[in-house]
């Protein structure tokens, strides 16, 4: 089986590292922090199909499962836009929630101390957030480099 690294060279390639890197950590941020209610489900679904479908898609170029082609190179682009995107607003939907249960903590330990959870600490899911949101603007410059890519290669041929 051949291996071809050239998808990992250059600005878009680099950003596909940063994303693919950023995007395991924020899993296991969140994996382990994450609330079982809608918007904290939401984000860890973003996170986790994001991750998933760029880890495939470097595989696929990588071993050349998948020949980069003006039809890959689109599917590609198209990809990270809407990923980015996505991992965006999941990222303010992630900070609306913790928001959401810091307000919900600090009015249960004012009425009753006792109920109050020993050592919450959110400081993982704020660090997960950012990181999501900072993978998102990654995702954003993958596209728009490959972009810049295909506009090149698709201007070279006569």
């Amino acid at each position: 089986m051949a291996v071809n690294i050239d998808i990992l060279k250059g600005k878009a390639g680099h950003c596909r590292i940063v994303t693919l890197v950023l995007g395991l950590v924020t899993l296991c941020l969140t994996a382990v922090k994450y609330l079982p209610i809608p918007k904290e489900e939401f984000f860890l679904a973003m996170v986790i199909i994001d991750f998933s479908i760029s880890l495939i898609l470097v595989a696929l170029f990588v071993f050349e499962v998948v020949a980069v082609s003006e039809q890959s190179k689109k599917i590609d682009i198209g990809f990270h836009v809407i990923g980015g995107l996505l991992l965006i607003i999941a990222s303010f939907v992630w900070i609306s929630s913790i928001i959401q249960v810091e307000n919900a903590i600090n009015a249960t330990c004012a009425l009753i101390p006792e109920l109050c959870p020993p050592g919450f600490n959110q400081i993982e899911r704020i660090v997960a957030a950012v990181l999501a949101l900072t993978n998102g603007v990654f995702y954003a410059l993958v596209a728009i480099f490959l972009f810049k890519e295909y506009q090149v290669d698709y201007q070279e041929i006569p």
